[in-house]
């Protein structure tokens, strides 16, 4: 789907040439790419990262969950003198 350069496989996003979507039409010229690619991409992350928000990766952790937990240990990492304990 254009809206988030959705494929027909749950969790797969695709953008740029590899997208098979124009936004310029059958005459595109060779500089347009770049529209296009930043355009399909710009959609495919957004796709994407909705996408993660709410899937379950592994024993059912939600990405955020996990996320947070290495923010977490980061934090505790980060703020032991950079010892790593």
């Amino acid at each position: 789907k254009f809206e988030d350069m959705s494929t027909k496989i749950a969790g797969i996003y695709v953008g740029g040439e590899a997208s098979c979507i124009s936004i310029h039409g059958a005459n595109r010229l060779g500089g347009n790419s770049l529209a296009d690619a930043v355009v399909t991409g710009h959609l495919a992350g957004i796709g994407a990262t909705n996408y993660a928000k709410d899937a379950s990766f592994g024993k059912g952790a939600k990405t955020h969950e996990l996320a947070q937990k290495w923010q977490a240990r980061f934090k505790e990492i980060t703020n032991n003198g950079g010892n790593g304990q």
